[in-house]
C-alpha cells in the first residue's frame, strides 16, 4: 500500500475478517441456519462499508489536521497522509463492525432484561 505500514496493517486484519465472516454467512445459509446467516451477513456488510466510511472519516481528518500540517507534522504532506491513512483506515471498518456487533447483541440484552424482571 502506498499509505504507510499503519494503513497496510489495518488491510492485513480486515480482509481475513470480511472473507471469513462472509464464507461462514454463506455456509450458515447452505446449513439453513439462517439466524447465524444474518448475524455473520451483518458483520460482513460492516466490512464492506468500511470503503464508505474511510472516506467520510478522511473528510473529518483531513478538515482536523490540515492546520496541523506545520505544526505537528512539521510540514512533512507525506508524514501526515500516513497518519490520516492509518487512522482513516482502522476507524473505517473497526467502528462500523463495533455497532454491527452492538445491534446483533441489542435483541439479546433485552430478552435477558425480560427474562430477569
Amino acid at each position: 500500500t502506498p499509505f504507510g505500514p499503519v494503513a497496510m496493517a489495518s488491510g492485513l486484519i480486515m480482509a481475513p475478517l470480511w472473507l471469513v465472516f462472509t464464507f461462514t454467512g454463506y455456509r450458515m445459509a447452505r446449513q439453513r441456519r439462517f439466524v447465524d446467516h444474518r448475524k455473520m451477513m451483518v458483520r460482513s456488510f460492516a466490512l464492506t462499508m468500511s470503503i464508505i466510511t474511510n472516506r467520510i472519516w478522511a473528510v473529518v481528518f483531513v478538515i482536523a489536521l490540515q492546520p496541523q500540517l506545520e505544526t505537528t507534522f512539521h510540514g512533512d504532506e507525506k508524514l501526515m497522509g500516513y497518519v490520516l491513512s492509518g487512522a482513516t483506515t482502522w476507524l473505517g471498518w473497526v467502528i462500523p463492525l463495533l455497532i454491527a456487533e452492538w445491534w446483533l447483541q441489542r435483541p439479546e440484552v433485552a430478552k435477558r432484561k425480560a427474562r430477569s424482571g
